[in-house]
């Protein structure tokens, strides 16, 4: 009698990357963006002090450890927010074109900068004065007047912004570039 032998091939750490890359590229911005913000709420829930994250519980910032806010990490949530959004964006939109993709970063982009141009203190009470008396009753809107005028205007947001769209630009098209290559 011949005994027959079953080959039997064990994963290995490579096969895992092989399996990364057939995912599709859209899956991976969304993977990706979902745990850049993921980070980001941990930033900032642990680098700004109690009650100043609106939509962060007071409790969370009491139970993680506090970090040092310099002037890099003070930013890094601004980079984080626009490159997860725009990477979550592509995710559920699907686009087609790669230049879907950069119009979706730069959006993103514009809705940061245009959100802390407006906390500059020779912008906030013009915008705090145009806002709709109603955004006082109405949940999430409340604090809409409040984050103008409370806010801090950083320049750094604004290039931190930036670098945001150019990473997650630079990480759909990498994401793409290897879908073709299978």
């Amino acid at each position: 009698l011949r005994k027959r032998f079953v080959a039997v091939q064990l994963p290995s750490a490579s096969s895992g990357v092989s399996n990364f890359r057939k995912v599709h590229w859209t899956t991976k911005c969304g993977l990706v963006g979902s745990i850049a913000l993921a980070l980001a709420a941990v930033l900032y829930a642990t680098a700004r002090p109690d009650g100043t994250a609106y939509l962060l519980p007071i409790q969370l910032a009491q139970i993680l450890p506090a970090v040092e806010s310099g002037a890099a990490l003070g930013s890094l949530p601004t980079f984080l927010h626009v490159f997860s959004f725009a990477l979550l964006t592509v995710a559920v939109g699907r686009p087609q074109s790669a230049s879907a993709c950069i119009v979706i970063s730069c959006g993103w982009c514009l809705v940061n900068v245009m959100f802390e141009a407006g906390q500059h203190p020779n912008l906030a009470p013009a915008i705090e004065g145009i806002l709709p008396s109603s955004f006082g009753f109405l949940p999430l809107l409340e604090n809409v007047g409040p984050f103008f005028i409370n806010g801090t205007f950083d320049s750094l947001d604004l290039f931190a912004a930036a670098f945001g769209a150019l990473a997650a630009v630079g990480f759909i098209m990498w994401a793409r570039s290897k879908e073709s290559e299978l």
